[in-house]
């Protein structure tokens, strides 16, 4: 598309991916293997060398498969930016804002009840809530580079 027909102003929207849970678990790794001499046969043994693995076991953390609901996935995120950013310059626009976005989460739970007694009646309850705000993306705004004139 050739720059006249490019619009001046265009702009990209990165929606932010929430981060993977994790959690510690100890997995075995293969470091090798080893010379051992077995004994086979019943009547006439005979004993015979052979290898076996040589077996590690680390601590690592691993994805449990499910989404983080309060952190993003900040290294993809920024990645996914970044490469935003570069494709609009090599199409031959310039950045001139970048916007986060955000999104809310946020819970509540009430109870209420009555009692009577003697004649006499009250009511009492509980109830609580919160809500906080979490990255939910950014707006890229890019206008288009004027050409460079020659003197």
């Amino acid at each position: 598309m050739s720059d006249e027909n490019k619009p001046q102003y265009t702009h990209t929207w990165i929606r932010a991916n929430m981060s993977d849970i994790r959690k510690k678990k100890n997995v075995k790794y293969q470091v090798g293997t080893k010379k051992v001499t077995k004994t086979k046969g019943i009547f006439k043994k005979e004993e015979v060398e052979t290898e076996v693995p040589v077996f590690e076991t680390r601590e690592e953390w691993v994805s449990t498969g499910k989404k983080s609901d309060t952190y993003i996935d900040i290294e993809d995120f920024s990645i996914r930016i970044t490469d935003s950013c570069n494709k609009l310059y090599s199409d031959g626009y310039e950045i001139i804002q970048i916007i986060s976005t955000i999104d809310g989460r946020y819970n509540y739970d009430t109870q209420s009840g009555s009692v009577g007694v003697g004649g006499q009646s009250g009511g009492f309850g509980w109830g609580y809530g919160y809500g906080y705000s979490v990255t939910d993306g950014v707006i890229i705004i890019a206008k288009l580079r004027l050409p460079i004139l020659s003197r």
